[in-house]
């Protein structure tokens, strides 16, 4: 679990003072807090989702007006492995990226309320609460992600970008019987347990979120049409040098092969014109 501080201003006397002693704990600028235990209102959230370390600190300072609130928080033990497919949950456990946020409403499952008895001071009394409406648990999800075969994936990645020292690289497994992913990887990635300390490029599920040409995926297409009208066949041969003309623009291949292909070899070879 973790443990949300809040506040009751009314029954704050010197604000600066309080916002000073909790600032340094739980990591907050003294003038954030002090503007925050200002507000005219009976309740106030001063940060959410603290540790119980940090919650002991704070109630051994014997502050006044404070309270906390047991929460539970999202957590990954997992850490980075498949982050990018995952995604992670916000402060409320509210899905915001990835399978989280795509199946947030069968994971998040419905609230529940209920009455809640205070003493004079403010505080919650024990066992006096009243259950109006019970909360309704969220669903579990399975995946098809295999974990030994995703970890293996991503060693793969880590080395690959350290290797080649490009911007990012991608890898996506798939079943082609029955089209299940076995294991989805982007590197860099992220801990989604911390997720706010990575940039939104790092955090992206890059492997579906970004554009990339088609390259030679569209072989097939074309070379099904050209079969279907008896054009060609797989043992005809074609030259390839390292440019064609279409109309008014020359579109230039990544290798210059400068000799005959067969349709069979073209398949085989990757070739990109640009």
């Amino acid at each position: 679990p973790s443990y949300s501080l809040y506040a009751r201003p009314g029954k704050i006397s010197h604000f600066k003072k309080v916002a000073r002693k909790l600032s340094p704990i739980i990591r907050m600028k003294v003038s954030s807090l002090t503007k925050k235990l200002r507000q005219k209102k009976v309740f106030v959230w001063l940060k959410r989702k603290l540790s119980l370390a940090q919650k002991k600190r704070i109630e051994a300072l014997g502050l006044k007006g404070m309270g906390f609130v047991e929460e539970s928080k999202r957590f990954y033990p997992q850490g980075e492995l498949a982050s990018s497919l995952l995604g992670f949950a916000g402060v409320d456990n509210q899905g915001l990226a990835g399978v989280e946020l795509s199946y947030n409403s069968e994971l998040q499952g419905e609230a529940g309320h209920f009455w809640i008895r205070e003493d004079a001071l403010g505080y919650e009394i024990p066992f006096a609460k009243d259950t109006l409406q019970a909360l309704v648990p969220g669903k579990n999800l399975v995946l098809t992600l295999d974990n030994v075969i995703q970890s293996m994936v991503e060693q793969e990645l880590s080395l690959t970008l350290k290797k080649t020292k490009a911007k990012s690289v991608e890898a996506l497994f798939m079943d082609p019987q029955t089209g299940e992913i076995l294991a989805l990887a982007n590197k860099p990635d992220y801990d989604p347990n911390y997720y706010s300390n990575y940039s939104p490029f790092t955090r992206k599920n890059r492997v579906v979120q970004s554009l990339y040409e088609p390259g030679s995926s569209f072989k097939s297409f074309t070379a099904s049409a050209l079969l279907q009208e008896g054009l060609t066949d797989l043992n005809e041969k074609i030259y390839c040098g390292e440019s064609v003309r279409v109309a008014n623009h020359l579109f230039h291949d990544w290798k210059n092969f400068d000799r005959d292909l067969s349709v069979t070899e073209i398949f085989e070879i990757p070739q990109t014109l640009e």
